[in-house]
């Protein structure tokens, strides 16, 4: 038996386990391969079901720590032309971050909103462009991250090592 760490085995003394698992786990292929490296990891089976991402055999995913970024520090503040038009004003501010390190403030950086639904009231005319302005300069975008680790219990994983080899039909 041995434990589903990752190590690497000599394929000339385990050549039945390496016709199992070949590579999928790591290893040169001639003269090692490795065993499975469940630490710190749920097994999941390979495959799709109904709803859920393909995953592959040896594949590994998934991250114990998500990145959260919000903004923090002083206050935005907008001013509004009054617009002499009957009417609903609408006005959207996106702010938000690309990978944490840029700011997107106009809408010539920003992504285009999507399509209104059918049969939706029709849209306020376009405002000019100097009718909304924002100043954000104090604020800034603080980084953090939070557990994503789903409840576990920590428990070895392994491996026979030697055995009755499967049959193949």
């Amino acid at each position: 038996w041995a434990f589903c760490d990752g190590q690497l085995l000599p394929i000339s003394t385990n050549s039945a386990l390496f016709s199992i698992l070949g590579t999928t786990y790591g290893g040169d292929g001639r003269t090692t391969f490795a065993l499975p490296d469940m630490r710190g990891r749920v097994s999941v089976h390979p495959g799709t079901g109904s709803g859920l991402t393909r995953r592959t055999l040896g594949q590994m995913f998934g991250s114990e720590d998500v990145a959260l970024n919000h903004i923090v520090g002083g206050t935005a503040t907008a001013e509004a032309q009054s617009v002499p038009q009957p009417g609903i004003l609408d006005a959207i501010i996106r702010l938000f971050t690309n990978g944490g390190d840029d700011t997107c403030l106009t809408t010539t950086e920003c992504p285009a909103p999507p399509p209104p639904p059918l049969n939706s009231p029709p849209s306020p005319p376009p405002l000019p462009a100097n009718v909304l302005s924002v100043d954000v300069s104090d604020l800034t975008i603080e980084h953090e991250s939070s557990s994503n680790v789903q409840p576990s219990l920590a428990v070895n994983h392994i491996i026979a090592l030697q055995g009755i080899f499967p049959s193949r039909s």
